[in-house]
């Protein structure tokens, strides 16, 4: 098997795994936002954005270390190493959880009766997860991405099920919160079980010192793209009267529950290239890499912001009830400045696994700082648009930032007539959409299929998607993939030849 085809096994069983999570985590939203009043649904959102905070927080530092230590040590990690980071992470997550679990107890953020058991909840769910996080970074530099996969999925699984169950029962939003701690708990027993088995090499490594060294620029780095990606919905919190805050944060909750997929998604891929891009770092393979990594969330991922920038409102309706119609005046805006950090995400993340965490970190400190200034202004004026726009504008700083750096990182050359083309292509899509008719969900859902059956016959006839991609998918897929191969790749050829 080829490197290019290993790497996207792995990229599979990860982008596989974030599937089935997405479309979970989809169906918990659209439950609660049912089975919720719109206040109750605005505080999940407000304690899932700190969750979702704390999480890559301790996900960041230590977790990404123990990562590229073993990425780039093909033995694996030494004992030290591994003890080191799990102390290290478990006591930050500890005193983190601590933090969130006593802003709620105190009632610091108001109102309290809303808050107190919530946040209390999520305190301690960050501190589960920052031994989860250490363990799966372990899985993923030792390229176990497929048991990294497993254990993802188990936790949302745990957190679906337990969660409906709870709020059927009557404790509101305190229960669903409670099911992000319950399946913590699952997938943390579960990659610890697994990673019984793995060899450490014997010897002294590097102490907790050395370990938090190396991991601070990381920290920095992704810490600030957790608050990049999560702000907007605390500053509509945080920006807005008391009175209809709540209200406003449970609308624009239902715009980025469905705008944030894309995002998830790079999430996901950039994820799973970070141990190839790390281990051959300064490389063609490595540029590599990273090249095909952006070349697919370009082609795979923005098409998704183009369909939810397009046509808002017909695809809130498809998924959630009309007490969240008001949203869709959010979603445009957030789904635009959400495609535009994805790219980021992808620079941000490439350029770490390549060794270039500091600029990174300076970069998307920036970008935070500039957002929430933003924000500050933008949000009592224009609500929902106004937390958009502060994204948007810290994505393009991040862009901006990044792409210099990584077009000598990685090699990258683009082409005029390759962007002109994808442009056209996105046209495609983005006039499809706008022409047929979207007046109710089957018509909705059978104009999306076209719209991106189009934009896929435009990219292939452009020679934007091309049969060594197509081998490169189908063979990481297994035998299936490689049954089908000769048929697409034919019919690819065929649609170049027109």
């Amino acid at each position: 098997m080829t490197g290019r085809t290993s790497a996207a096994s792995g990229s599979v069983a990860v982008l596989a795994s974030f599937a089935a999570i997405a479309v979970l985590n989809y169906v918990f939203a659209i439950a609660m936002s049912w089975l919720l009043p719109v206040v109750d649904f605005g505080v999940l959102g407000v304690a899932q954005a700190i969750l979702l905070v704390g999480a890559t927080v301790v996900s960041a530092g230590i977790p990404l270390a123990l990562t590229r230590e073993a990425a780039v040590d093909a033995d694996g990690l030494r004992g030290s190493v591994l003890r080191a980071g799990l102390v290290g992470n478990v006591a930050f997550g500890i005193v983190l959880g601590a933090a969130v679990a006593a802003a709620g107890a105190t009632g610091l953020v108001q109102p309290a009766g809303a808050y107190a058991v919530p946040f209390v909840a999520v305190g301690v769910t960050i501190a589960v997860l920052a031994l989860n996080a250490a363990l799966l970074g372990v899985l993923q530099g030792t390229l176990r991405l497929g048991t990294m996969a497993v254990a993802r999925t188990v936790e949302v699984v745990v957190k679906v099920l337990a969660g409906l169950a709870l709020v059927a029962l009557g404790l509101g939003a305190a229960g669903a919160v409670a099911g992000f701690l319950l399946g913590a708990v699952a997938s943390t027993a579960l990659a610890a079980a697994r990673l019984r088995s793995l060899r450490l090499a014997p010897g002294a490594g590097a102490g907790l010192v050395a370990l938090v060294r190396r991991a601070a620029p990381l920290f920095v780095g992704v810490s600030a793209f957790a608050l990049l990606s999560q702000a907007d919905v605390l500053a509509l919190k945080g920006f807005t009267p008391p009175t209809v805050s709540e209200f406003l944060t449970g609308q624009y909750q239902v715009a980025v529950t469905l705008a944030r997929l894309p995002y998830f998604a790079g999430l996901a891929l950039f994820g799973a290239v970070f141990p190839y891009v790390a281990r051959h770092a300064g490389t063609e393979l490595g540029g590599g890499y990273a090249r095909t990594a952006l070349r697919y969330a370009f082609l795979a991922l923005i098409p998704a912001t183009i369909v939810l920038a397009t046509i808002p409102d017909p695809v809130i309706r498809v998924f959630f009830s009309a007490k969240y119609d008001a949203s869709a005046e959010g979603l445009r805006g957030a789904a635009i400045a959400t495609g535009i950090l994805t790219i980021g995400l992808g620079l941000g993340t490439l350029l770490q696994a390549a060794g270039r965490p500091r600029l990174v970190a300076a970069v998307l400190v920036a970008a935070v700082v500039v957002q929430l200034g933003l924000a500050s202004v933008t949000v009592p004026a224009w609500g929902m648009v106004g937390t958009a726009a502060a994204l948007g504008t810290a994505g393009l700083i991040v862009v901006v930032g990044l792409l210099p750096a990584a077009r000598r990182a990685f090699m990258m050359k683009p082409s005029v007539g390759d962007a002109a083309a994808y442009l056209a292509s996105l046209g495609v899509l983005g006039v499809t959409l706008l022409v047929l008719p979207t007046n109710g969900t089957l018509a909705t859902v059978c104009s999306t299929i076209t719209g991106l059956a189009a934009y896929t016959v435009a990219i292939t006839v452009a020679g934007l998607l091309t049969s060594d991609d197509a081998r490169t998918i189908t063979g990481a897929i297994g035998a299936p993939g490689r049954i089908a191969m000769p048929r697409i790749t034919s019919t690819m050829d065929a649609l170049r030849q027109r």
